[in-house]
């Protein structure tokens, strides 16, 4: 999910049902949520959507349903056409040989907007070495920033820590699911952190309405079922003693701008696939009838 500022709608992409993925698009306008059609879906799985206030535009990345090796960026317009690809490339068999002025990320990743310093982010799955590639959008082109340190293993999970103007990556020491361990960017370089991170499979988001990062974890990490709600105050997650979203993996996450409230769609536990829309208002949860 991502806010549209022009259209003031949270816009969600994606889905997942037993037939497979899906690639449909929808709006949340403070009451519910409407299909937009598009004249072209855009044939990728796991998307990461952020608006780009720097080109002022929607912007979706992911890789190719089928080919797994294309990866695809799009823009939303709100003039009536939907989805138009921006760029699209091949996972890069030169690796990190390639030279500068060819290289590219090699992988789709996962986006958030760098609003310290005015520039789309994104962190890429690397062809070579451990971690992962930090790599900006101006607009036309991707350009890698070079840092001495890459976030380990990421999934999900990047945001914006606006106390500190940081940006925030949750990756794992193990496999997807296992020990989770926060990561910290100043702009230049990724440290990684000692702090403590609930463990599991867990989802963050920037809530600008209380001024800190929320972290939604859906289980632990045996995978046990296990919804929580914690908080970041700039030096530790806070468990919050509220009632969290019964089914947050896999679902859709976002901010409502408009409304100043977190949301969370869908989710998946075993083979149950559900579609409610969970609301957070800063200081609890409740799901829409």
């Amino acid at each position: 999910m991502a806010y549209d500022t022009r259209t003031h709608e949270l816009v969600m992409f994606g889905g997942f049902a037993q037939s497979g993925f899906l690639n449909d698009t929808w709006a949340w306008d403070g009451k519910g949520w409407t299909a937009r059609k598009a004249q072209l879906d855009p044939p990728i799985k796991n998307p990461s959507m952020i608006y780009d206030p720097a080109n002022n535009e929607l912007l979706l990345v992911g890789s190719d349903v089928s080919l797994q090796q294309q990866n695809s960026l799009w823009g939303w317009k709100d003039g009536g056409s939907g989805w138009v690809q921006q760029t699209v490339w091949i996972t890069p068999s030169c690796g990190k040989s390639c030279a500068p002025s060819t290289a590219l990320p090699f992988a789709a990743g996962t986006m958030t907007y760098d609003s310290a310093r005015g520039r789309t982010l994104m962190l890429a799955y690397a062809a070579t070495g451990p971690g992962n590639e930090t790599w900006t959008w101006d607009g036309a082109r991707w350009i890698q920033i070079p840092t001495a340190h890459r976030p380990s293993l990421v999934s999900c999970c990047l945001t914006t820590d606006r106390a500190t103007g940081h940006l925030l990556a949750l990756g794992y020491s193990g496999n997807y699911g296992g020990i989770n361990r926060l990561w910290i960017f100043d702009g230049t370089d990724w440290a990684l952190t000692s702090t403590s991170v609930p463990n599991g499979d867990a989802m963050m988001i920037d809530d600008p309405a209380t001024n800190s990062p929320l972290l939604v974890r859906s289980t632990d990490a045996a995978g046990n079922p296990s919804p929580e709600t914690w908080s970041w105050n700039g030096n530790a997650w806070q468990r919050l003693d509220v009632t969290s979203p019964a089914f947050p993996n896999g679902s859709g996450l976002g901010y409502d701008a408009a409304d100043k409230q977190v949301m969370v769609f869908g989710g998946q536990a075993a083979s149950q696939f559900a579609s409610d829309t969970w609301i957070w208002n800063g200081r609890s949860w409740h799901k829409q009838p």
